[in-house]
């Protein structure tokens, strides 16, 4: 920061004292401080400083200060950046503007840094060390990665080839879904019917929740789409107005407002009875239900 001009003792005693608290000088070395200070005369202060205190910022440490009181004076080149509000255009702000003092050695005093400290780390500096493990870690792998996602998607495309009741553009969050998911590929079939939450759409990792209510309980699903446990997916409706939100989690706490339908083999034993005989429930290979024609 910028120090004001300095025009009397008493300008030097509060900058003195501002100086010692902030560098936290030792009560013996503050009190010598400032009879030091008291000592040197507001001309000479002004000889000393002028120059470097009115088009110039500089910090003066406790040292610098004694050692002008002890006359200790020189002229090494020490580099001062001017202020920013009061540079002038043709001035170089890299320019080494030589001083008129030289700072002693002191218990207390810490070195001037290099301006070279700035932008060059020790080899055994912690960042230096950080950024020496991250050059020399492991590239991203990223021809593997796009041989990964092609091999992914020419297997998306196949099963969707097969099974075109997988492909997600099918449905969307608002509708009605019945799916037919087994727990394992030897346990029988059974059967999910509610309402679409959102879909994560992730190539072979997409998934869909779905939030339904079997008994007037609150269970939500998370299928994944191309999962061989999903027998087969319904869409049973789909909504007038598409919604405004693209995952419906407030309906989690709306569960009264949700309408669910009967499923379809509930539906079928209803039409048998209806007619007299007996449905079996069985699914063809593009999803849809395959009934075999009643017996009277």
């Amino acid at each position: 920061p910028s120090m004001p001009r300095v025009g009397a003792a008493s300008t030097m005693r509060r900058v003195a004292t501002a100086t010692a608290s902030r560098h936290s000088v030792a009560s013996t070395g503050f009190s010598h401080l400032l009879t030091k200070a008291n000592a040197v005369h507001a001309s000479s202060a002004r000889t000393h400083f002028s120059h470097a205190c009115t088009r110039h910022a500089c910090v003066l440490t406790p040292s610098l200060w004694m050692s002008m009181g002890k006359g200790q004076c020189s002229t090494p080149a020490i580099p001062i950046v001017p202020s920013r509000g009061i540079r002038s255009s043709k001035e170089d702000p890299r320019k080494i503007m030589p001083l008129e003092f030289n700072p002693a050695e002191h218990p207390f005093s810490r070195p001037l840094p290099w301006l070279g400290a700035y932008f060059t780390l020790r080899e055994d500096d912690p960042a230096a060390l950080r950024n020496r493990a991250r050059l020399r870690a492991r590239r991203t792998a990223v021809r593997s990665r796009f041989i990964t996602n092609q091999v992914n998607e020419i297997e998306q495309k196949k099963i969707e080839a097969a099974e075109p009741w997988r492909k997600c553009d099918r449905f969307d969050r608002g509708c009605i879904l019945e799916v037919h998911h087994r727990a394992s590929l030897s346990e029988p079939t059974e059967t999910a019917l509610g309402l679409c939450l959102g879909i994560h759409k992730r190539g072979l990792a997409t998934s869909f929740r779905l939030l339904c209510k079997p008994d007037n309980t609150p269970v939500e699903y998370n299928f994944k789409l191309y999962s061989p446990l999903i027998a087969a997916i319904h869409v049973r409706s789909t909504p007038a107005k598409k919604p405004k939100r693209s995952k419906l989690y407030y309906m989690r706490d709306r569960l009264t407002e949700l309408k669910l339908p009967r499923t379809l083999l509930q539906e079928e034993r209803e039409r048998a009875k209806v007619k007299g005989g007996f449905v079996r429930f069985q699914h063809n290979p593009d999803g849809t239900l395959k009934t075999p024609p009643t017996k009277k």
